[in-house]
């Protein structure tokens, strides 16, 4: 029997363009940090550079406390409540937003000098940070409107443009004035503010912007982002302990083998994300008349997209000998190979949480989310702490791999125990 895409509940055409249109995107966007590394290793002192990656650490860090979550309950939000009443829920979002961002001003106004010792960061950038993240929210409750409206083209033209600008301010500041680090912090500042000023008239444009406040989806919006904190902190636990330990228990050239392991491996996270961006809308408006006939489908689409995760790890595995016998990345760092399939299926199990997470962030039960996420960045630290001293840099990235499949087979126990679904008899006819 030929293979259609129809029998398992896609709209072939849109389905496929969307997905093409937010791979692309994220393709771009994941693209841009490669181009600039030779650039800013050539006019960037090492000391430079890490004060660089350190300001981009405290964003990381940051940004969950002033997000709150509040694109995740935006996406929610539009397909539950009525369209009258969504000019008000975000309106209220960014009012949460904007309070988190002076708390977290004043918190790094008071630790400032701890913070700076901890980090080298200098004091009028640390202070800024707050304000980048507040700017970055806007830019991404912009982007998951898009995104729940089915509009992949104004997705993506927000993004890329805000990418390319991000970029050209960089090299230029970089390059012609000769500003060092700073020229790039400067052009990440810039990009964002000109892009929440533009994402702010879009928003006002299209009538998703109110003076109306309400007590109501501020409590809503608290008690979905709150949760979700200990989650999304928990991501750059998992992602950059390993490297720090790595760091201290071999060498810093060997933390650098393994990040290039690392940004190879980063392709199957951008099908992921890219799929998760056109998946999410299609499984929330699907749950919102939900049927067993709709159940089953979406289950199936589920596996062919496991086994998409899957496939890719094969083929990465196979092709990295190659991009190194052709050049496209220095011989010194060759050992990254051995590291790349540990870590491809630790970003595969990453993608495979996608397909199981959405049920609670639709249930809006995302309390499950956080103590799940919490309790891993635990896990890895621990293991990290066991296997890095003795195993070196594969023990960092075993334990990736261990930590990601622990919260994939988590979540996905957990979510069928929010919102059922036919994970073991979907083949079954009756």
């Amino acid at each position: 029997m030929a293979f259609n895409i129809k029998n398992i509940g896609f709209s072939k055409g849109s389905f496929l363009r969307s997905f093409s249109v937010y791979a692309g995107n994220n393709i771009l966007n994941a693209a841009i940090p490669f181009i600039l590394l030779p650039i800013l290793t050539s006019y960037l002192s090492e000391e430079e550079y890490g004060t660089l990656a350190n300001v981009d650490v405290l964003l990381r860090i940051t940004i969950p406390f002033i997000l709150l979550g509040i694109n995740a309950a935006i996406n929610t939000a539009y397909f539950r409540l009525e369209k009258d009443k969504l000019p008000s829920f975000i309106s209220s979002g960014f009012v949460v937003s904007f309070f988190g961002s002076i708390i977290m001003f004043f918190l790094f106004l008071i630790f400032r000098n701890q913070i700076k010792e901890l980090t080298g960061v200098p004091m009028h950038w640390l202070l800024i940070v707050p304000l980048l993240c507040l700017m970055q929210t806007v830019n991404f409750v912009v982007l998951i409107l898009y995104q729940s409206m089915k509009k992949p083209l104004s997705y993506g033209k927000f993004q890329v443009s805000l990418t390319l600008l991000n970029f050209a301010l960089s090299l230029l500041l970089i390059i012609v004035f000769n500003l060092g680090w700073e020229g790039r912090q400067i052009g990440i500042f810039g990009s964002f503010f000109v892009f929440s000023i533009i994402g702010l008239f879009s928003l006002y444009r299209m009538g998703y912007l109110t003076t109306h406040i309400s007590k109501k989806y501020i409590n809503e919006i608290l008690v979905f982002g709150l949760p979700l904190i200990p989650h999304t902190i928990a991501g750059p636990v998992i992602q950059m302990f390993d490297r720090l330990f790595i760091k201290n228990y071999v060498n810093l050239g060997a933390t650098g083998i393994y990040t290039t392991a690392f940004q190879l491996a980063s392709v199957i996270t951008m099908i992921a994300v890219a799929f998760n961006q056109t998946w999410t809308p299609h499984l929330f408006e699907q749950l919102s008349a939900i049927t067993e006939v709709k159940k089953k489908k979406l289950v199936k689409q589920s596996y062919i997209f496991i086994l998409i995760c899957l496939l890719l790890v094969l083929g990465l595995f196979i092709v990295t000998p190659l991009i190194f016998n052709l050049g496209f990345i220095n011989h010194k760092f060759v050992e990254a190979q051995q590291y790349i399939l540990p870590i491809s299926l630790g970003a595969a199990f990453g993608g495979m949480y996608f397909m199981v997470a959405n049920y609670i962030f639709y249930e809006k039960k995302t309390y499950i989310l956080a103590w799940v996420t919490f309790a891993n960045a635990a896990l890895s630290i621990c293991l990290n702490i066991y296997l890095v001293p003795k195993y070196g840099s594969m023990g960092a990235a075993y334990t990736f791999l261990i930590t990601n499949f622990s919260i994939f087979v988590s979540v996905w126990i957990l979510s069928n125990r929010v919102y059922p679904m036919p994970w073991f008899s979907f083949y079954k006819t009756r």
